[in-house]
């Protein structure tokens, strides 16, 4: 494993260095072999995490992903959006337009997938995160059914499916979205919206929430308002359970074997994401009730936890801890 992972991780490809835009073909091809290492590196750190002993587990989380989050805001120059649905539909050549659209969900899907595995870094090892809110300049990911279309013909039937839709019409940025969710009153579009997005789009916002409230529990000094993180775990949870599949059911969880590719997968657990989330929170305001009756510090299970753990048992005893609680999930 030690010889793939030097492999991987000296490849030429896994660099951070600027990719040229004179020419549109050779940053997309640049583009795409950076791409390529990054996903490599990405799964060698998976497999270190799931294989490896504890020196190369704390190897892969402290020195490997920082190294794939340096090449990763790197391709954040390229413009990993799509500004407009129509511009691929109306293009002359369909081919070329689903090449193009492919090439841009891939770059923006890997970014969301290098702050997923950041922000659980911080969930469950207590790492800070590396990657900030505001760097989230990333559209959202488009319906699965649309991404997994098998020719161009299909693609484009699902994207004018998708370009109707209120998601599909305003394309908005992963961080736009985290700003929307956090808001005190929601407008219609904005609830339209967030009821429209896929479970892999669910999952980035309420990694963003696990981040800002890492950020509260512990960078914060003295009492820490917990309304605003309320108020996104609300919304958050009121949409998803609203959510409105654009292009029919795009969660598949039973499938042939020959597109198992297909499956939802871990993200059918986003809503386990969410009540952890819940529990955190739970937990900073115990912590912060404790700190009002005593000024001395707060609680062991925060104040007194190290950063940056391989040991992940904090994660179970706080679920332990609350699992006959009542977090007053619906009482936010």
């Amino acid at each position: 494993m030690e010889s793939m992972e030097i492999w991987v991780f000296e490849a030429p490809e896994l660099s951070d260095n600027p990719i040229a835009s004179e020419d549109e073909a050779f940053t997309q091809f640049k583009t795409k072999k950076r791409l390529d290492a990054i996903r490599a590196a990405h799964c060698m750190v998976l497999i270190m995490c799931w294989e490896g002993s504890e020196q190369t587990i704390r190897r892969a989380r402290r020195e490997r992903y920082s190294k794939i989050i340096d090449v990763a805001r790197s391709l954040l120059k390229v413009q990993p959006t799509h500004t407009n649905l129509g511009d691929y539909i109306q293009a002359p050549n369909i081919f070329e337009a689903w090449k193009r659209f492919v090439h841009k969900e891939e770059l923006l899907r890997t970014l969301s997938y290098v702050f997923k595995l950041d922000c659980a870094y911080a969930i469950f090892n207590n790492c800070l995160p590396r990657m900030t809110i505001p760097e989230l300049q990333f559209t959202l990911s488009c319906p699965e059914i649309c991404f997994q279309a098998n020719s161009p013909d299909e693609w484009l039937m699902h994207a004018k499916s998708w370009h109707e839709s209120t998601i599909g019409i305003q394309l908005p940025n992963l961080s736009d979205v985290v700003r929307i969710v956090l808001q005190e009153e929601l407008s219609v579009p904005d609830w339209r919206l967030l009821q429209e997005m896929s479970s892999l789009n669910f999952f980035a916002v309420i990694s963003a929430l696990h981040a800002i409230i890492f950020h509260l529990r512990h960078l914060s000094l003295g009492n820490v308002d917990t309304q605003q993180v309320h108020r996104g775990l609300r919304h958050w949870i009121q949409a998803w359970a609203h959510r409105q599949t654009i292009l029919s059911a795009y969660d598949k969880y039973h499938v042939n074997p020959h597109d198992s590719w297909k499956r939802v997968g871990f993200m059918r657990h986003v809503q386990e994401y969410w009540r952890l989330a819940l529990v955190f929170c739970r937990q900073l305001e115990s912590d912060q009730a404790g700190l009002s009756e005593s000024s001395t510090c707060r609680s062991v299970s925060v104040g007194n936890r190290s950063l940056d753990e391989t040991d992940m048992r904090h994660v179970h005893d706080l679920i332990v801890k609350f699992q006959h609680v009542n977090l007053g999930e619906y009482d936010l």
